[in-house]
Parts: C-alpha cells; sequence; structure tokens
C-alpha cells in the first residue's frame, strides 16, 4: 500500500527521570513487549535530556543496552544517535530501535 508508519515513545531525562523510566516497561519496554509496533520492524526512543547533553545521555543508553547496541553514537552528527536491536518474541520477529536524545536544559 506504500503507507508505512513509524512508532515513537518519548521520556524526559534528568533529576527525578532517571535512564529505567527510559528503558523501562513503559518506555522501550513498550515495543519490547509488542505493546508498540507490533507489526513493524522499527520503532524510536526520544529522550528529552533536562539536566547533561545529549552525547552524556547516549554514553548511558550504550553502556546499558550493551550487546544490543548495532551502531555507536555519531558524535560528529549535529544531533547524536544510537541503533539497537532487540528480540521480541511476541511478535516473532526483531525490532531495530533508534534512539535520539534532544537537549532541553
Amino acid at each position: 500500500s506504500g503507507f508505512h508508519r513509524f512508532f515513537w515513545e518519548a521520556k524526559r531525562l534528568g533529576p527525578g527521570h532517571a535512564i529505567g523510566s527510559y528503558l523501562g516497561p513503559a518506555g522501550m519496554g513498550c515495543f519490547l513487549t509488542g505493546q508498540y509496533a507490533s507489526d513493524c520492524d522499527y520503532g524510536g526512543m526520544l529522550g528529552y535530556a533536562q539536566s547533561e547533553d545529549a552525547a552524556s545521555w547516549l554514553d548511558v543508553l550504550t553502556k546499558k543496552l550493551g550487546s544490543a547496541v548495532s551502531s555507536p553514537v555519531n558524535q560528529d552528527s549535529s544531533q547524536p544517535r544510537l541503533k539497537s536491536v532487540h528480540a521480541r518474541s511476541s511478535a516473532g520477529r526483531n525490532i531495530v530501535v533508534y534512539h535520539t536524545v534532544l537537549r532541553f536544559n
């Protein structure tokens, strides 16, 4: 049909909003369980950095996601980003998640 959808989930990152809420059940977990984008192979996570800078949060994400990271943070870009791949048994296939952090402090 030529129509494609791309699902996003956004979370704040900063004081009172740790990386756990971004990665947890109400954040990236919605993609991993198939609650979001169950019929899609891609999704996006958007972090609103209310402390530190985007690259610092992406460094934390890189460490937390470990072997799921399939492409490193692009520090030379005007907008650093990260890509990770995750198995989703509920959907029967992997999902690729694109992570972008925007500075809001």
